[in-house]
């Protein structure tokens, strides 16, 4: 509920005879009122809320078509916060190192990588990559085979995702607004 008071009358205009009026805003018009008193970061947050539940969602089923050789390497697997009113799932870097067959350590995140998007001759076609294959791998033949698990993942959850962002904005809006509420 929003007050508007007449504070007094500048010099030389006349007082109104205007009484505090009683405005009371209703839907979208009273959400807009409660986001721009509060501090922006504030206002994301029924949003972020309900965004990271569907995002965990689609994490689980990343989870469920994890291919086995790699399993031990699941940690890499997460939901990120990203700027502003965003969130990203998938495999992020900087979780761990494992050693492989070469004796080399490598970030979990390249295993995972390679095992989606497959290496040398079994890349996948289905995937932009952002570089080329280097001319001195361009007549290697073998690697390993892309599984493309991530994104048979995205499509088999995606409507789930959808699903509870659509059924959980309204109670994530609802528990904010009372929280932050005008009185």
């Amino acid at each position: 509920m929003g007050y508007y008071k007449n504070k007094g009358t500048m010099p030389g205009r006349k007082a109104s005879s205007r009484e505090p009026v009683v405005v009371e805003f209703t839907g979208e018009e009273q959400l807009m009122e409660i986001f721009e008193k509060l501090p922006e970061k504030w206002g994301k947050k029924p949003i972020v809320a309900t965004l990271r539940k569907g995002a965990n969602s689609v994490r689980k089923q990343i989870r469920a078509n994890f291919p086995s050789e790699i399993k031990p390497l699941i940690k890499a697997l997460s939901v990120k916060a990203g700027r502003g009113i965003s969130l990203s799932v998938g495999v992020f870097g900087k979780k761990g190192f494992v050693t492989l067959k070469d004796g080399r350590d490598y970030d979990v995140y390249f295993p995972i990588y390679w095992n989606n998007y497959g290496t040398y001759s079994e890349r996948t076609g289905e995937h932009t990559f952002k570089y080329a294959r280097k001319s001195k791998t361009s007549s290697r033949s073998g690697g390993i085979r892309a599984q493309l698990f991530i994104e048979r993942s995205w499509e088999q959850s995606k409507q789930r995702a959808e699903q509870i962002i659509n059924k959980e904005l309204e109670t994530e809006t609802v528990k904010f607004l009372k929280k932050y509420a005008i009185t």
